[in-house]
């Protein structure tokens, strides 16, 4: 957790620090909005100083239900959401559905410091099954509600993006 205290603090090893820069430490931490508390001390060493940041985490996750209800179609379906994966700072979001006429998938990940440097990273994947009733539309019969054909309408989507953070404030 070392690097995600760096990267929210915006500090590295060897940066000049001093005791005036501690509150200005903590409401780096806190907005961040991963912890409840944040407090920082520094311990003095025989090579300079370490920042001792004890940090309590927020509940960093979700898993909601969902139901669609319709005469005519039905789905029900589940979503995670992860805002702290590993205690890393890292994102995840997932979110399935299934239906008599609907299926989807949807999963993102994103990682805002691959192994603490500025490269970013993130994969998408979003599935989507959908099953079409196409009405006939008889000439002289505007009420008819025959089916003239059904379709099957499937996407297979999947992105993947890569960055390089330049500083801290250009995300």
């Amino acid at each position: 957790h070392d690097r995600v205290v760096g990267r929210l603090t915006h500090h590295e090893l060897g940066d000049p620090i001093s005791d005036a820069q501690i509150p200005e430490l903590e409401v780096a931490l806190m907005s961040s909005e991963l912890f409840k508390t944040a407090k920082v001390t520094f311990e003095r060493t025989a090579e300079g100083v370490v920042i001792v940041a004890v940090l309590v985490d927020k509940m960093s996750w979700i898993s909601a239900p969902t139901i669609y209800l319709l005469p005519a179609s039905w789905s029900a379906g589940v979503g995670f959401a992860e805002n702290n994966l590993l205690g890393e700072d890292k994102k995840l979001l997932l979110y399935g559905q299934i239906g008599n006429r609907t299926n989807l998938f949807f999963g993102t990940y994103f990682d805002p410091s691959v192994n603490g440097t500025k490269l970013q990273r993130r994969f998408d994947l979003y599935t989507y099954r959908r099953y079409l009733q196409e009405y006939l539309d008889p000439p002289g019969d505007a009420r008819s509600f025959e089916i003239g054909r059904e379709t099957q309408q499937t996407f297979l989507d999947a992105g993947a993006l890569v960055g390089w953070k330049f500083y801290w404030w250009l995300v």
